[in-house]
């Protein structure tokens, strides 16, 4: 071989190489999961906020429905405050406790924390996280991984900030729908080990945080049955046994014309909850 085939062959294998490492990279490190690569970001962007917005908002899709994307929790009367909502559909509870942790090392005074998904999943999600895993999420997390280079930090801030259209529909209790999402199975892990370090952590730094568990409606009530209910009723009372803190709960359930689909409100519903949380702060501030 030649002396310049032989530099040809080496450039060739360098570039499958360089490929192969690309393609690698974004199937696998990191962001193989979609949901970890987004809180990775949401994280970053997080520590470059300044100021630090006085509450932080952590949860599901079921919080993202429930608090506008800049919160102001003012009590009556009190100037406004800072607020932030880091709620995200298909969120998984080791991603809930990362931003929590977040939050507190970075100095919020109050972080609001949904605790409906810590506890269930349910089949919508596990068939969006199965999607973005492996080849068949090459697609969209090339595309994520293109609109964070592009975009960086303003992306995740639209992202968290993007409001969802079914926040104008009315949940008529239309059985397919909640056929489609399936009575949600409780999780084997408990979240309560993980919130207790939290709080722990989050009182040593002058953090007070609430724990809250947004409404079902109605209908989803009745399809998922008592025994459901009772069962995260007792999980939810262990927990706030076990931290000391209590799990706010406007309601079990409110009527469907609040929500827009099985289990989360529309954009009445936000204000009855919002209305309601606004209450409840003012009644412990």
């Amino acid at each position: 071989m030649t002396g310049a085939a032989r530099r040809m062959a080496v450039i060739w294998i360098a570039a499958g190489l360089g490929v192969t490492a690309l393609f690698s990279g974004l199937l696998f490190f990191p962001g193989s999961d979609i949901a970890k690569s987004r809180t990775a970001r949401t994280v970053e962007m997080l520590r470059g906020l300044d100021p630090m917005p006085s509450d932080i908002v952590v949860g599901s899709s079921m919080a993202q429905r429930a608090f506008p994307p800049y919160p102001n929790l003012a009590a009556v009367g009190q100037p406004p405050r800072r607020g932030l909502r880091l709620a995200m559909s298909c969120v998984e509870p080791e991603d809930i406790y990362q931003l929590v942790d977040a939050a507190i090392e970075l100095g919020a005074e109050r972080i609001f924390v949904g605790v409906n998904h810590l506890f269930y999943g349910i089949a919508p999600c596990e068939k969006i996280i199965g999607d973005t895993q492996g080849f068949a999420g090459f697609g969209p997390r090339l595309r994520s991984r293109i609109k964070w280079l592009v975009r960086g930090a303003s992306w995740v801030r639209a992202t968290m900030a993007h409001e969802s259209p079914w926040l104008d529909r009315t949940f008529k209790g239309e059985r397919a729908m909640m056929e489609k999402e399936a009575p949600p199975d409780f999780r084997a892990s408990d979240p309560t080990p993980h919130l207790a370090k939290l709080l722990e952590k989050a009182r040593r730094n002058g953090t007070d945080v609430h724990l809250f568990a947004v409404p079902r409606s109605e209908s989803w009530l009745r399809y998922i049955g008592v025994r459901q209910e009772i069962d995260f009723a007792a999980r939810l009372e262990a927990l706030s046994l076990a931290v000391g803190k209590p799990v706010w709960r406007v309601a079990v359930s409110w009527p469907d014309h609040l929500f827009a689909d099985p289990g989360h409100v529309n954009r009445t519903g936000r204000t009855r909850f919002m209305d309601a949380l606004r209450e409840m702060l003012n009644g412990v501030s």
